[in-house]
């Protein structure tokens, strides 16, 4: 069944086009993600589906039988009402049934009562209040008689991103849904979304939430639109093959523009109709040789500066505000090179703890060595602001004129173009840049310092996904320290090798893994205790004893699990070892059959002897 077709759509702004002619439908049951490079349109795009303005020409069709439900980048919430009186205004059916009913309850009228109590039934509507507390409080809003009013930009984000989940509309429009989440949310949406039956549409930067719950793939590039169905890691294999045989098309179109150039040339300015033809075909060949690749892979390059023996140390710090005690007698030194990430519940403390490190806020208690040599970069979650028309390459200068990257300096409009930022873009006044781009530019400032000790607090909040990924290959090869906030698990997974743990109470606890990691080892934890708990309550405490204890190992969740496997693996190939060395032996046997056994046990003694040398790296570790 088509929910929704879409027909040679084209938008502009300012003189600069978006997209041109895009044709694409929404079939039932599908679960697309749509992507694409900051400023490509796709925010636009949404806006238009939903019917909030217009395409500057093209058609959609919306089927007439579907609700939809549109979650936007910066939701409006009414500000003098309770968090449950705003989720229970709207148009949507079941609230103008419960309305109705209480209704028909004042008034008494028994054939307005029949009438209610029916299409109460028919929309099941009964535990619709019950149905929006839950979804609210996975969400982490949980006080629902809050005034709307004294809630945090956050906390309105979810609420309204509950209040369209709780409409259940046919095709669901979701702008950026993990923003303002925490981890834990990130995984309920994820499974909430995954397990629904509502169609989707959505964009969103967190990779792994995109390639668990979508089935489609829509990318918006140059302006052109391009519909991949599978996940997003076959898309990515799609993508790259795509501008390979781009790279080819373009080339040869090239050549052929150079010889149709040159005969452009040496034509008379009035050609005869003969050459009509050509001239034609020249202007498309001019078209496809101008048609660039793309480029949207950033490589970021910074000077770091060198790092000394001793980086940070905390010692016994403590923090509390009057209603809460955020965390205390932290102690950690921080060494070179150490990639930290901080995982945590939303409102657990860790943009406090971060402030307290970097010398922003003072600790109650303790204090705080720096190292001679560390030079702190701090990217901070809320926007930094500069004059509204100053432009981006003036905003840098203004800093410096020149950036040493390695042995080379590179002038600041060569730097910015390694960050994306493209001649013309370079020249945008600061109050026209998109979320991402501000972001972005926020970046830079932090690494001119040359820092080698990050510190990053939601770095990818409003990144497209291309910028992610830089960001993610540069966090990588970081030769500095690393403090990381974030919920994009990629980006987590793959820039952090450690997290400090927050939220179970004030004590800050250290995880030798990334996220990944963490995860595999509470589903490990979870399912030991629900062994434990079901021979005897009293064991409960045990499992607090080991997450102490494995939280001080020297060795990585990975790490253990390997040793585990070691285990298992070295007595399968003793025993294996036994059997040949006896078929070796029995003087019954051929030559053929005992010749193959010493083959075999050749071959099986070199894997027993690397097994064994990892086992004994391993234990050292430990």
């Amino acid at each position: 069944m088509n929910y929704l077709s879409v027909s040679n759509l084209s938008k502009s702004f300012n003189e600069k086009t978006l997209f041109e002619d895009l044709t694409f439908g929404i079939q039932q049951g599908e679960k697309i993600a749509l992507v694409g490079k900051n400023g490509c349109g796709k925010s636009t795009l949404f806006t238009i589906l939903s019917g909030k303005i217009q395409p500057d020409k093209g058609d959609v069709a919306v089927n007439k039988e579907i609700r939809i439900g549109l979650l936007e980048q910066t939701p409006v919430v009414q500000n003098d009402r309770t968090v449950l009186e705003w989720i229970f205004e709207g148009s949507d059916e079941i609230v103008k049934a419960i309305q109705l009913y209480d209704q028909a309850l004042i008034t008494e009228d028994p054939d307005q009562l029949t009438k209610a109590f029916e299409e109460m039934e028919r929309l099941q509507a009964w535990d619709y209040e019950s149905r929006c507390k839950s979804i609210l409080s996975e969400l982490g809003i949980n006080n629902f008689n809050q005034m709307t009013n004294l809630m945090s930009g956050g906390e309105k984000r979810r609420m309204a991103l509950a209040k369209v989940l709780i409409t259940e509309p046919d095709l669901l429009l979701l702008d950026e849904p993990t923003n303002h989440l925490d981890l834990s949310m990130i995984a309920w949406l994820e499974n909430y979304l995954s397990k629904s039956d509502t169609t989707l549409l959505l964009i969103t930067h967190d990779r792994y939430f995109l390639d668990t719950v979508c089935n489609t793939i829509i990318e918006i590039s140059a302006g052109k639109l391009y519909k991949h169905s599978g996940k997003y890691g076959s898309y990515l294999e799609n993508k790259e093959e795509r501008a390979r045989q781009q790279e080819v098309v373009t080339g040869k179109a090239q050549n052929l523009y150079r010889k149709e150039l040159d005969w452009m040339r040496r034509q008379p300015r009035a050609r005869g109709t003969k050459a009509k033809y050509r001239v034609e075909a020249f202007s498309e060949t001019e078209k496809k040789a101008n048609e660039k690749a793309d480029d949207s892979k950033i490589q970021w390059q910074v000077k770091g500066a060198r790092q000394g023996n001793k980086v940070l140390e905390a010692h016994s710090l403590s923090k509390s505000f009057p209603d809460k005690k955020i965390f205390e007698n932290f102690t950690h030194v921080f060494t070179r090179k150490e990639k930290l990430g901080l995982v945590g519940p939303n409102g657990s403390g860790k943009s406090t703890f971060i402030k307290v490190l970097s010398g922003e806020l003072k600790p109650d208690s303790g204090r705080i060595d720096l190292g001679e040599t560390t030079k702190i970069g701090w990217l901070k979650q809320e926007e930094t602001s500069y004059p509204p028309n100053e432009r981006v390459i003036d905003i840098v200068k203004n800093i410096t004129e020149y950036i040493e990257v390695g042995k080379k300096q590179l002038s600041v409009s060569v730097f910015l173009q390694t960050f994306g930022f493209s001649g013309t873009d370079q020249y945008t006044p600061f109050y026209k840049l998109s979320g991402g781009e501000k972001k972005r530019l926020q970046l830079i400032i932090t690494l001119l310092s040359n820092p080698n000790f990050l510190i990053l607090d939601e770095p990818t909040n409003d990144l497209d996904l291309d910028t992610i990924n830089s960001l993610a290959d540069f966090l990588e090869s970081f030769e500095g320290s690393l403090l990381l906030i974030s919920h994009d698990r990629y980006l987590m997974d793959l820039a952090v090798d450690e997290l400090f743990l927050f939220g179970q109470g004030p004590e800050v606890q250290l995880f030798n893994g990334n996220y990944t990691d963490y995860q595999e080892y509470l589903k490990t934890n979870r399912n030991i205790n629900s062994s434990i708990e079901k021979k005897s309550e009293a064991a409960a405490p045990i499992a607090v004893e080991v997450v102490a204890e494995k939280t001080k190992s020297k060795l990585s969740y990975k790490e253990k699990k390997e040793i585990e496997d070691l285990d298992k693996e070295i007595e399968k190939l003793e025993g294996n070892k036994a059997v040949l060395i006896e078929k070796m032996n029995n003087s019954g046997n051929s030559y053929d059959v005992i010749l193959s056994a010493g083959n075999e046990l050749k071959t099986l003694e070199d894997k027993l002897e690397q097994h064994t040398f990892r086992w004994l790296e391993l234990k050292e570790k430990e």
